[in-house]
């Protein structure tokens, strides 16, 4: 199945951008997906802003996104937290050396999550699309040397999930 381009295609990477988002709030705050996931659809999203790492696009080296497809968002958020464990599980398998994921960072831990639910359940979506947003995002929100972190994760996670892609 070909995945649409265009506004579609903008709508679903800015609800990946949320769902890194919601499920970081969610570990930290402990508050309900549902209402998280709401709030985001329904408030948050107006005016939301990224930093662009190549400072092309949109003003002053931000990219202004459009509202995040709700059902995506909903769909990735709730599957997560539905389950977390078996995804916690193949983090963990992708980590080298000392590293847990308890010592990951909560954002970082937020942003494998997501990319590792989609990996095992969007068969759909192709691995190197998911690897180029999934890093766009990774050096959004970390510094050059966390985001060669999180892409060297997201490779091992693509590797361990979809060996064949």
């Amino acid at each position: 199945m070909r995945r649409k381009t265009g506004r579609a295609g903008h709508k679903t990477s800015a609800a990946r951008l949320a769902a890194v988002q919601a499920l970081y709030e969610i570990d930290l705050t402990g508050a309900r997906s549902g209402q998280v996931i709401d709030d985001f659809i329904e408030k948050r999203w107006r005016s939301v802003t990224l930093r662009d790492p190549d400072n092309t696009p949109g003003e002053g080296g931000r990219a202004r996104l459009p509202n995040p497809d709700p059902d995506f968002l909903r769909t990735v958020v709730e599957g997560v937290r539905e389950s977390k464990a078996d995804i916690d599980q193949k983090i963990a398998l992708s980590l080298d050396g000392d590293w847990t994921l308890e010592r990951l960072d909560t954002l970082m831990r937020s942003l494998l999550r997501t990319f590792t639910y989609e990996l095992i359940n969007m068969p759909e979506t192709s691995v190197g699309i998911m690897m180029n947003e999934y890093g766009d995002l990774a050096h959004a929100f970390f510094d050059e040397k966390e985001a060669k972190f999180a892409s060297g994760v997201l490779f091992k996670l693509a590797q361990l999930v979809r060996p064949e892609a």
